[in-house]
């Protein structure tokens, strides 16, 4: 398990909540895509236990990804899926988490669907108090991500502007700009076991013979920290990987998306382009499909 003291100093801006304005954010962040931790915006979430959320949303099922206890200890290249899934009640996978089945089988809570459930009504105040410093308009409602310590998710970037509010426990976080995509090696869009917004690349264990584009990226690679009661704002098409650390046995985290603005900065990127725009409801699944098949069409 690695250890908070095991990473560097992150060169990522740090600022309070109550320092940010509409017109610091975009100007500094927005627009020059860099990310920030932002604190004191979850200074008044609750304690964000195993108790607490169990008793929040009941009996209610979620998925869980089953990635298997040797995983990620073969190329990507090798994988014959990105993962499977099985439905849970919260309390089921709590009882996971806390025998160490979780960590031991490497089951992770992952991208969780919550807007629906009270546990979004928590967040609401924070969430809104950062659209209105950030002025951000939510492109999505909430997702949770639980899990044991020692988790890693792997390399991948969004089609949003992301923000990852940190509420049990701490992640390491490694970012890449979205100028590196070339040198991580993603994934083909199709016949590939992954979708082609994740890395085949491992940070941790460089192949720089099967990947040697990858010296290039590693020299633009950013490492931080991020605690409870800290939020990240990670620009979009930014490439990174989130891994559970510290001396608690699990953390939780909740992210949203924004709406990326100014729309320019989409373009870059058309298969993120599609994505956002079937994200929104302004494309249908068909027209994602026929944009990524002409994708000269889509911009």
């Amino acid at each position: 398990m690695e250890k908070l003291a095991d990473v560097e100093a992150c060169p990522v801006d740090r600022l309070d909540i109550s320092q940010i304005t509409p017109q610091l954010f975009h100007s500094e962040y927005r627009r020059k895509s860099r990310p920030l931790i932002i604190t004191g915006a979850l200074s008044d979430a609750k304690n964000w236990s195993l108790e607490f959320m169990c008793r929040e949303v009941g009996d209610r099922k979620f998925p869980v990804r089953c990635y298997g206890p040797g995983h990620f200890n073969k190329p990507k290249s090798e994988w014959s899926k990105y993962c499977d899934y099985q439905e849970m009640k919260l309390s089921d996978y709590a009882l996971q988490l806390t025998s160490d089945y979780a960590r031991k089988n490497n089951h992770y809570m992952g991208q969780v669907a919550i807007g629906d459930t009270p546990l979004a009504n928590v967040l609401r105040g924070a969430l809104g108090n950062i659209s209105e410093r950030c002025d951000m308009q939510k492109a999505t409602d909430m997702f949770l991500w639980l899990g044991p310590s020692g988790h890693t998710e792997p390399l991948h970037w969004d089609c949003g502007e992301g923000t990852v509010l940190m509420l049990h426990g701490a992640k390491k976080v490694v970012l890449f700009p979205p100028e590196q995509s070339e040198n991580l090696y993603p994934f083909s869009l199709y016949g590939s076991p992954a979708a082609p917004w994740f890395s085949k690349v491992y940070v941790a264990k460089p192949d720089y013979d099967a990947y040697p584009k990858l010296r290039e990226a590693m020299k633009h690679k950013i490492e931080l920290v991020l605690r409870k009661g800290e939020v990240l704002f990670i620009p979009v098409y930014w490439w990174h990987e989130l891994s559970s650390i510290g001396k608690d046995f699990y953390t939780c985290s909740v992210n949203r998306f924004w709406r990326v603005k100014p729309f320019s900065r989409l373009t870059s990127n058309k298969l993120g382009l599609a994505l956002y725009l079937s994200q929104l409801g302004l494309m249908t699944v068909n027209g994602v499909i026929d944009g990524l098949r002409r994708p000269a069409d889509v911009v």
